[in-house]
């Protein structure tokens, strides 16, 4: 019930004519690759508040082939040429809510296609969340916020454009024009 209670669900399309929020957002992802439909997520939270902090976590107990900060370059560029100017992009190995912790945040966001494709995932991550706080810091329990994807891109996932990728298959159609070439040959 503690997290039913705490969780946020926006169904797109999200209520981008809202009053800004003066306090930041904290969207996380692993960004591997950034894609079209993480692209429109940070779009929206930048309409939406005086700064959005993107996230690109990194887990030592996973493997990466491109780095996080090869990452970061990307969601920087694709900010760029899409003109979302309020955001900043960090990389952190840390837990998620001491990052948004420290930026203000007062709650996480989370992309989620769909709760059948990602649901599970989520969750786990919702309740780290949760109880990492109070028992970490003593600290209250940080809420998150789960945005649907804009249907355009429910189908697109970042395994999606490796795959492409690994088969010199084209990823135009995924990612912004002025990141296309270099996610072709990175994760190529």
């Amino acid at each position: 019930a503690a997290a039913a209670a705490a969780t946020r669900f926006e169904p797109f399309p999200q209520r981008d004519g809202a009053a800004r929020d003066a306090r930041p957002a904290c969207i996380a992802g692993s960004f591997n690759p950034p894609h079209n439909g993480h692209l429109g997520l940070v779009r929206h939270l930048s309409l939406r508040h005086s700064a959005v902090v993107v996230v690109i976590g990194h887990n030592a107990a996973k493997a990466y082939a491109v780095s996080p900060l090869e990452r970061q370059a990307l969601v920087r560029q694709a900010c760029a040429e899409l003109q979302i100017e309020n955001v900043r992009v960090e990389c952190s190995d840390d837990y998620i809510w001491r990052v948004a912790r420290k930026h203000g945040a007062p709650l996480l966001y989370r992309g989620i296609r769909s709760w059948a494709k990602d649901g599970l995932a989520e969750r786990w991550l919702e309740f780290l969340n949760l109880i990492g706080p109070p028992a970490l810091a003593l600290a209250p329990p940080l809420r998150t916020c789960f945005l649907e994807a804009d249907p355009r891109y429910a189908h697109v996932s970042s395994t999606l454009i490796r795959r492409r990728c690994a088969a010199a298959e084209s990823v135009a159609d995924l990612v912004p024009p002025s990141i296309a070439d270099a996610v072709a040959k990175l994760y190529g």
